[in-house]
């Protein structure tokens, strides 16, 4: 959620003077992705979400970047999407989402009154929810033929992130932050970035992937390998393998296999991340007692600590320990409990964060749940997941509804709701929904068509 601060280790990139190399890069490729793609204005828009990452370096070297960016974007995003949506009658379905974001509005307008905080970067807030749900409600109308033609665009950006990922590896290591073209500042896409590119194959090829579609996979977890990501080393073979049983499309000879390329990429992950190894190094041993141990202690902090403090550690125990706060119904008599203390409580550096204030022991320790409480309170706590779970309501297809659904939970609770606080990510939920549905609909008069073949067949032979 950070807006302004820059996150720990930025630095590196910094130091040596290739980041505007690295930059041109990513710049020349979403071009020529553009020009592939046959510069399609829909496209542009793809691009331009997945390009968050070259906007915010350009407003790191040059302040004025940042208002073109937020500006530009919210301005396209109407100019491809507004008119569709005022050619067609506004119905239920519509003015669900036209009060969600009035509710939006108004939560933002009394934090940004009572906290008083910046305009401007309230309104970027504000922003990251309204333009996804105007790209619900406009791009629904755009021609189903070209979907497929979409999915393709948005697989390839998502795929060249592989490229810039080695790029970064071969100049300066491994590290957080520099996702991609994604994310300059700060290194949650990594977590987010397989688990999009999964669903997008999954809803393309109905569940059916193919080996070239697992290679594809493993460079776009490779991203978050070499982002030195911990938790997505094994969220992503849950979340793939967790998709397959509940769509039950599986036979036990295949799910051997993908179980197999799924414990590879753990155990390679593992290997490599020094956290993950009793030796803290780049390729350690393969201990399930060590990496487990660690991952409740980094989710929920330590047990058994050397040192006493009353502080919660890990994103896990802030969330148990707000909502042990809810249930005990405590601060009710609080404003702050009802509309947060504001933004800008949240957008600080590390070493800003009032740890004390909040009972963390790092702002490391804040997950979406706590953040969203600490910026806009459990009003914008119950407003941040209902927009979560707006942009899935609409999919039809149960299998994909759960598997996102529990996602967006788990990011919610356990990481930092990036899959829902970043344009890119929150868009491309939206757009997979809508490929799924289509898909759905295409079987189902496949279906009708076959049978309707069969009676013709029948009916032809008994004369």
């Amino acid at each position: 959620m950070e807006e302004g601060s820059l996150a720990e280790g930025i630095e590196m990139y910094l130091g040596n003077g290739l980041l505007p190399i690295y930059y041109l890069l990513v710049a020349v490729s979403m071009l020529a992705i553009y020009i592939k793609f046959k510069f399609d204005k829909v496209v542009l828009f793809f691009i331009y979400m997945y390009s968050e990452g070259l906007f915010a370096y350009l407003s790191y070297e040059f302040s004025f970047f940042t208002r073109i960016y937020k500006l530009g974007f919210l301005f396209f995003s109407l100019y491809l999407f507004l008119g569709p949506i005022f050619h067609h009658k506004l119905s239920r379905y519509k003015l669900s989402y036209v009060v969600l974001a009035l509710f939006f509005g108004i939560l933002f307008f009394f934090n940004f009154y009572i906290n008083d905080q910046d305009f401007f970067v309230i309104f970027s807030q504000f922003q990251k929810k309204i333009v996804p749900i105007i790209f619900l409600l406009g791009f629904v109308i755009y021609p189903k033929n070209k979907y497929k033609f979409y999915i393709d665009a948005l697989l390839y950006i998502i795929g060249v992130q592989f490229i810039f990922a080695l790029f970064k590896l071969l100049v300066w290591g491994f590290g957080e932050s520099l996702v991609g073209s994604i994310s300059f500042n700060g290194g949650g896409a990594s977590n987010i970035l397989p688990i999009m590119a999964f669903f997008l194959i999954w809803v393309k090829k109905d569940g059916f992937l193919t080996y070239k579609d697992w290679l594809y996979l493993l460079m776009v977890f490779s991203v978050s390998i070499i982002g030195d990501k911990r938790s997505i080393i094994f969220i992503f073979p849950s979340f793939v393998l967790l998709t397959y049983v509940l769509s039950k499309k599986i036979k036990p000879p295949n799910f051997l296999k993908i179980s197999s390329i799924c414990f590879i990429c753990v155990f390679f992950a593992v290997k490599i991340n020094p956290s993950l190894n009793p030796e803290n190094s780049r390729w350690g041993s393969f201990d399930p007692f060590f990496f487990t141990n660690y991952l409740v202690e980094y989710s929920f902090g330590e047990k058994d600590k050397e040192y006493s403090t009353d502080l919660i550690q890990g994103r896990g125990g802030g969330s148990l320990e707000l909502l042990t706060s809810f249930l005990n119904n405590s601060n009710l008599k609080d404003s702050s409990f009802y509309i947060g203390d504001g933004f800008s409580k949240i957008d600080v550096d590390y070493e800003d964060f009032d740890t004390y204030k909040y009972g963390l022991i790092s702002k490391g320790s804040s997950s979406g749940f706590l953040q969203t409480f600490i910026a806009y309170g459990f009003f914008g706590v119950i407003l941040f997941l209902s927009f979560g779970f707006m942009l899935i309501r609409f999919n039809i297809d149960k299998v994909l509804k759960w598997s996102l659904f529990l996602f967006i939970l788990w990011d919610f609770f356990f990481f930092y709701y990036v899959s829902i606080n970043s344009y890119a990510f929150s868009v491309t939920i939206i757009f997979i929904g809508m490929y799924s549905n289509l898909s759905i609909q295409k079987n189902f008069i496949n279906l009708q068509r076959e049978e309707w073949r069969n009676k013709f067949i029948m009916h032809s032979s008994v004369h």
